[in-house]
């Protein structure tokens, strides 16, 4: 399953993880809803973020969740429980799986190169032919 960063991950003021960022899990259990008010189950793990170096971190996340009857009072016998579907937009948690080496270089904004060479220290501008 597919899964996107909500929220841009910053370590040591350094931009590590971008919100939208790509992040994959993997449905790990289905029951569809059953009769006498049982629900449906669904259960998925999150295994993995890509940074903003695009290199891929290991994480562990695990999401259950039932379909339970809303109906209020008792439960009638041949009442049929919910279908578990979890909305566009919900936001789980997911943690880094250890510790992770990252150069910092990597995740620093690149520098703005441009075809002007830089002034000289005294500020004066460089005759044509050098020096």
């Amino acid at each position: 399953m597919d899964l996107q960063v909500a929220v841009e991950v910053i370590v040591d003021g350094v931009s590590v993880i971008p919100a939208g960022a790509a992040a994959t899990g993997l449905v790990k259990e289905v029951e569809p809803r059953r009769r006498l008010g049982h629900g449906g189950k669904l259960a998925f793990s999150i295994d993995s973020v890509r940074l903003k170096d695009n290199e891929k971190a290991a994480v562990r996340s695990f999401q259950e969740s039932t379909g339970a009857n809303n109906a209020a009072g008792p439960i009638l016998p041949l009442a049929s429980g919910k279908d578990v579907v979890f909305a566009q937009g919900t936001e789980f948690t997911a943690y880094l799986g250890g510790d992770m080496k990252l150069k910092r270089e990597a995740f620093l904004p690149e520098k703005a190169t441009s075809g002007v060479a830089p002034a000289p220290p005294d500020g004066k501008p460089t005759p044509p032919g050098g020096y």
